[in-house]
């Protein structure tokens, strides 16, 4: 049995754990009692990224949960200032399509501080 697996029960009891940063963890199923994700490694296939979102953002009446927090790391190449290769503005167009899709259904995306902000900053070195 994993660590993932055997974690399960308690998360959904809400008894000991309601953070996680497992992103096999989030493929077990119904995970509504977790309250604050960072996801230190994503995927680039979209699907997947969804499904992962919709499991950490469900609300559970059993903790009063109404919303998620969610840390997105970006995995973004040095130097992007001094232009891109090819490859490399190839990975940071897909992460920040998933980042702005994100970013978009945020709390707090409009606000000047908020993901949308920090997002269009790193716009013009991915696709220019």
């Amino acid at each position: 049995m994993s660590t993932a697996e055997t974690l399960l029960p308690a998360v959904n009891d809400g008894s000991r754990c309601q953070t996680s940063s497992n992103g096999k963890f989030w493929l077990l199923g119904n995970i509504p009692q977790i309250c604050k994700a960072f996801i230190l490694a994503s995927t680039t296939v979209e699907r997947q990224w969804v499904q992962r979102r919709g499991r950490l953002l469900r609300t559970c009446k059993a903790i009063n949960k109404t919303y998620s927090v969610i840390h997105d790391f970006l995995a973004l190449p040095p130097g992007m200032e001094n232009g891109l290769d090819p490859d490399a503005r190839s990975l940071v167009r897909s992460e920040l399509k998933r980042a702005e899709e994100f970013a978009r259904l945020a709390k707090n995306a409009g606000r000047p501080d908020g993901a949308l902000a920090i997002i269009d900053k790193m716009v013009n070195a991915a696709y220019l």
